[in-house]
């Protein structure tokens, strides 16, 4: 993570990726979107991705959906396998992409959507209906995230122990009593910066607030 990795390097890595089960590439940004869409393309056992802070987008997302990039050919294959999946400050990554991508990875139990403006309520919806063993949801300062999505991730989401909306403006007192609710698993819960006047009550106030093992610990082996 965070190396100067070149392109070339990522094309020879994938000639001996095929058991790869983690992939840690955190700020490495000197690496092209296609670079990482043809590694990923040569990782079908992949079960721990981490890309924050780099430059994916179309490409990448693709090859995790198995779906072919635009004018490429060639075999390809769904991660699906992925288990926690690290998205965080990737400003090229959109619903476009991530749809396919939640929906072909059904093993799915975190993702992180850190700090993505670009993110939306449809992206929730579709977790909601493919990702049953999510656990983990890393969504904050994701302006386009709303009490619409949060309503169908907590409804959908039995599993959810960590629920991280801090700093989105657009999630109000309707998400909160969803989250009391459908929530019952929580064990950590931000909603600092959020727009919400009602009061949480005794068995989640504890939880509110930055207690979380962070994405890049626990989850990674």
């Amino acid at each position: 993570a965070g190396c100067a990795l070149s392109d070339y390097a990522l094309h020879r890595l994938a000639l001996a990726a095929a058991s790869l089960r983690t992939l840690n590439l955190c700020a490495c940004r000197s690496v092209s979107d296609a670079a990482i869409g043809f590694l990923l393309r040569h990782t079908p056992n992949l079960a721990h991705l981490h890309l924050a802070d780099t430059p994916v987008a179309d490409c990448t997302l693709a090859s995790i959906a198995g779906t072919f990039p635009e004018g490429e050919a060639g075999p390809c294959q769904a991660l699906v396998a992925l288990q926690v999946l690290d998205l965080s400050r990737c400003p090229h990554v959109n619903d476009g992409g991530l749809i396919p991508a939640v929906a072909a990875c059904t093993r799915l139990e975190a993702i992180s959507l850190s700090h993505n403006a670009n993110a939306t309520d449809d992206t929730l919806l579709q977790m909601a209906l493919s990702n049953p063993h999510m656990s983990r949801l890393i969504l904050d300062h994701c302006p386009g995230v709303t009490d619409r999505g949060v309503i169908a991730a907590v409804e959908g989401l039995s599993r959810l122990i960590e629920l991280d909306l801090q700093g989105n403006v657009a999630v109000t007192d309707c998400a909160l009593h969803a989250i009391l609710k459908y929530a019952t698993r929580l064990k950590r819960l931000d909603l600092r910066g959020c727009h919400i006047i009602g009061q949480l009550d005794s068995s989640l106030r504890n939880l509110v607030g930055d207690k979380s093992l962070p994405l890049s610990g626990s989850l990674v082996q």
